[in-house]
């Protein structure tokens, strides 16, 4: 069981005027309305940080908080395989079914939480998304340098000691290289049916230079 969470809105100006409850009624249609009713009567529901009753008009810049009890999280696949880490990047192999980031019913349950668990100082940080069901490399930046350049528009992923990983101490002699095999991953589109075909991870060293190789 997790420790729970708080869900917190700021309340802009189409949506004042709004109740509380006919806030939560009308932008979480995931719980009916009798649902968030009862969640302000436990005294789940803040305004402004005091409990709400549930009728008071809504102000812009109101803060709502949901405090959501702690609860049973649906069981994934927590294990990844670290391939890669030099300080700065780290690349993992992110198995089918472990959600990246919190979202619904998942909040430690997730990749991003186990890499909290697993380097509690400087946490890599994932700096794009596979879907939840998707098996493959995943990209995360572990300093705050790296995390710059990698969610850049016009990133380009520049690990200086990449090409040893190949068993090569010449990159030069890598540029072109197809590493599809390498870092070839199973992944199933209907997980958890794990029915579907094993597509592979194509890297290829596509630019070098003297300050930075580059990898695609």
């Amino acid at each position: 069981m997790n420790q729970g969470w708080v869900y917190r809105d700021r309340i802009t100006p189409a949506q004042q005027g709004l109740s509380v409850l006919e806030f939560y009624a009308t932008y979480y249609r995931h719980s009916s309305r009798s649902e968030w009713q009862a969640r302000i009567e436990a005294g789940h529901i803040r305004l402004d940080g005091f409990p709400a009753d549930g009728d008071e008009p809504l102000q812009r810049g109101q803060v709502l908080e949901y405090h959501r009890p702690p609860w049973h999280e649906p069981a994934v696949p927590l294990g990844f395989e670290v391939l890669y880490d030099d300080g700065d990047l780290v690349v993992i192999a992110k198995p089918a079914g472990l959600p990246v980031l919190p979202g619904g019913n998942f909040l430690i349950h997730t990749l991003l939480h186990q890499l909290q668990c697993r380097y509690p100082e400087q946490t890599p940080v994932p700096v794009h998304r596979l879907g939840r069901g998707t098996s493959g490399l995943m990209l995360l930046a572990r300093s705050p340098l790296s995390r710059s350049v990698l969610e850049s528009p016009t990133a380009r992923i520049y690990p200086h000691r990449w090409p040893s990983q190949c068993g090569s101490p010449h990159p030069q002699n890598l540029l072109g290289a197809d590493w599809s095999q390498r870092f070839a991953r199973p992944v199933y589109a209907d997980y958890p049916h794990r029915q579907g075909r094993p597509p592979g991870t194509g890297v290829c060293l596509c630019r070098l230079s003297h300050r930075a190789p580059g990898l695609q």
